[in-house]
């Protein structure tokens, strides 16, 4: 599965990431997010869409945290919301942390 993932938030980057699906058509993307401030964030979180072959959208995956420290990386699993066996490709869409 091919990835559009370019974060444009430049206190938290996406350092790493994979994605698979499993035999029940669940897509997983597992990787790890920098907090690259010296502030903490009480809640990050971080959001996929998945789409087939002819761009169509077909699923999102979802994960969020809480307590993302100062210089901390979390390390994220987000899951798909249903079945995207027909997800060709993954594209980053949130990544985001609120702050106190």
């Amino acid at each position: 599965m091919s990835d559009n993932v370019e974060a444009s938030n430049p206190d938290l980057s996406l350092d790493e990431h994979k994605a698979y699906i499993d035999e029940f058509g669940y897509a997983y993307i597992e990787g790890a997010v920098k907090n690259n401030t010296n502030e903490n964030y009480p809640y990050a979180e971080i959001e996929f869409n998945f789409y087939d072959d002819d761009d169509a959208f077909v699923g999102k995956a979802i994960d969020n945290t809480t307590d993302l420290e100062a210089g901390g990386t979390w390390e994220f699993k987000a899951v798909s919301l249903g079945d995207v066996r027909s997800a060709d490709k993954y594209a980053l869409v949130i990544l985001r942390g609120m702050k106190l």
